[in-house]
Formats: C-alpha cells, sequence, structure tokens
C-alpha cells in the first residue's frame, strides 16, 4: 500500500476501517482515536502483581546492575499514572521483557550446556 493511503488528517485508519466493515459493529469504525487501555493495564498488575515482585525478587537485570529492582517492586504497588498510561512505570513494561528474556536464554544455555559431551 501506498503511505498516503494509510493515514489521512480526515479519517482515522481508512484502511482498517473499510477491511472490517461488514465484520465488526459499525460502532467501531466511527471511533476517531484509540483505547488508552489504563483500566486493563491496571487490571493485569493487580492479576499478576506477585508474579511481578517476585520476579525482581532475584533480578537477573539487577545483579548485572541493569536496572533498579527495588525501583520496580515499587511500582509494581501503585496503579499506573493516568496524566502518564503509556509511560508503562517508567520502563516497567521493558523491563518485565528483557528480564524474561534472560532468564529464558540463560535456561537455555544451561539446557544447551546440560546436554553438551565433553
Amino acid at each position: 500500500m501506498r503511505p498516503e493511503e494509510k493515514d489521512t488528517p480526515w479519517e482515522y485508519k481508512p484502511l482498517i476501517r473499510a477491511a472490517m466493515r461488514g465484520i465488526v459493529p459499525p460502532a467501531s469504525l466511527t471511533r476517531q482515536t484509540k483505547s488508552g487501555g489504563i483500566c486493563d493495564l491496571n487490571v493485569a498488575l493487580r492479576t499478576n502483581r506477585a508474579d511481578l515482585l517476585a520476579l525482581w525478587d532475584d533480578s537477573r537485570l539487577g545483579r548485572l546492575g541493569l536496572i533498579d529492582a527495588a525501583e520496580l517492586r515499587r511500582r509494581c504497588t501503585r496503579p499506573l499514572d493516568p496524566n502518564h498510561p503509556h509511560d508503562l512505570h517508567g520502563g516497567l513494561y521493558q523491563s518485565v521483557a528483557c528480564e524474561v528474556w534472560l532468564r529464558t536464554w540463560e535456561a537455555a544455555a544451561a539446557h544447551l550446556t546440560a546436554g553438551a559431551t565433553p
């Protein structure tokens, strides 16, 4: 698609709207903005709080000095700032992604090392 077909200052997401006509409710096609989603994110934070807090107990990123695990624990205990919903607690989302990736990488490396022959 050409870039000028993707966006226009007069219509919100014209290609998606055209493609979804007849598939989604018509009211969904009249939206002019994205939903902030902050309520969903706050529910997710509350629902997964114990797992998030446990993630920082023995943080690989913290051991490497790349994050302040205590600060991330603190951020996991409070709701998102409605004035800055996309901040996601100053990098919490990115920190979780990196921590999980690093733990997965470590587990895979340990698995390979354990299975290696001398």
